[in-house]
């Protein structure tokens, strides 16, 4: 009796044409408390974007002043925030792009009782219009708990942007998968991910057993949460001097093929690349994850509705933040990320391991443009095939194979 191979379970793959969204991950190094200079060095980047038909740009958390909450001027930098988010709208609007301007500090009710210092991620559309909010839920620790406010039991909110449905998230949020299942059952399809992870995030134990382990939580939880919620993940980190504890990795990530563009290093820099969303709407037809999300039967009895309360019109809110008595814990702990770095001395020294370039899609196109910054990294070991590298400063191009020579995608 011949031996029968197993019968194959097809799925049908998506027959509309999807669109496809140029995505721009911009990988800068936040100067401490240097706001304008940070500023301008986002300008830059956002306008090259833009010269490249960039649907959308998204910078790294913290981008505008870094993490560094012990400094005497912080609070008062933190209190600009609209001015720059002004800035940014009309930056939008000038290039007909999509920003998202990794987070902004805001403080709110300065010098009263209901003083709070927010951590924001915003969607700003190509019309300068202000689409999303989203307040950063999950923070890191007592690095951030000792001074930031959550958004604590609000809703991860969903948006209707020019991309369709999508969700913001801050940095640690990555780590919760119910966040991610919270706005998939919501029809997000993108979800966006500003950060400031540094190596030093990993304890000393951690860092024992592997030099790169934060490196490695963040390749291994951006591919997962795209096969687990069918959806692209944007993930745009803070890079920094090499040898200082920066983990960069900026990416997009896509189920199927995971990262179609990675930053492998620190080094400052802005990768390019075309999403194709018919990889998101035939990996859902394949695994039909949203499916059974809307099963009457699902079990896991997620309870958030899809209306979400921002953190200021949460009912509890203020009550919850007397309660937390922030005052007395910030004269007991000062501590920061800054700190972080300087107590893991180990962590200087750490250098990423090489990773070797993923097989991506035929239709994936990308380019990756650096500019030399004031620590001469001028980002050309990150040259992607089919890309081109780009000084910002003197706009001298060169191309490699996929880029014509007057800088444009194939």
């Amino acid at each position: 009796m011949d031996q029968l191979s197993p019968p194959i379970h097809e799925r049908p793959e998506s027959s509309e044409k999807a669109p496809v969204y140029r995505i721009a991950v911009i990988q800068m190094y936040p100067k401490p408390m240097e706001l304008e200079a940070n500023y301008q060095t986002a300008d830059n980047f956002i306008r090259s974007a833009a010269k490249h038909d960039a649907t959308l740009a998204v910078l790294p958390e913290y981008h505008l002043l870094n993490w560094v909450p012990h400094d005497e001027k912080f609070k008062e930098a933190c209190g600009q925030w609209k001015e720059y988010l002004e800035r940014y709208q009309a930056l939008a609007k000038e290039c007909n792009i999509c920003i998202v301007p990794g987070t902004i500090l805001e403080l709110h009710d300065a010098g009263t009782e209901d003083e709070v210092l927010l951590n924001v991620a915003y969607f700003i559309d190509n019309t300068g219009e202000i689409v999303g909010r989203y307040v950063k839920k999950n923070l890191w620790g007592d690095i951030e708990r000792l001074h930031l406010t959550s958004s604590s039991t609000d809703a991860h909110p969903v948006f209707d942007t020019p991309m369709g449905k999508v969700g913001l998230l801050i940095c640690w949020d990555l780590a919760f998968p119910e966040a991610f299942r919270e706005m998939i059952r919501q029809g997000a399809k993108i979800i966006i991910i500003p950060t400031f992870w540094t190596l030093a995030d990993c304890s000393k134990a951690g860092l024992a057993v592997n030099p790169s382990a934060e490196a490695l939580f963040l390749d291994s939880m951006l591919t997962a949460r795209c096969f687990e919620n069918t959806c692209a993940v944007i993930f745009a980190n803070a890079g920094g001097p090499p040898g200082k504890g920066y983990a960069g990795l900026s990416q997009v990530c896509v189920p199927y093929a995971g990262a179609l563009t990675r930053l492998g290093s620190s080094a400052e820099g802005m990768a390019v690349v075309d999403l194709d969303m018919k990889i998101v709407e035939d990996a859902e037809l394949n695994y039909q994850v949203r499916a059974d999300l809307a099963r009457a039967d699902w079990h896991y009895g997620y309870k958030h509705g899809h209306e979400a309360k921002t953190c200021l019109e949460h009912q509890s809110f203020r009550r919850f933040r007397k309660h937390l008595n922030i005052r007395e814990a910030r004269f007991a702990t000062r501590l920061t990320h800054a700190d972080s770095l300087r107590g893991l001395s180990s962590v200087h020294t750490v250098q990423l391991e090489p990773v070797e370039l993923r097989a991506v899609p035929q239709a994936v196109s990308e380019v990756l443009v650096s500019h030399e910054n004031r620590f001469g990294v001028d980002g050309s070991e990150h040259t992607r095939r089919r890309g081109l590298s780009w000084d910002l400063n003197s706009s001298k191009v060169s191309t490699s194979s996929g880029v014509g020579g007057n800088g444009r995608l194939r």
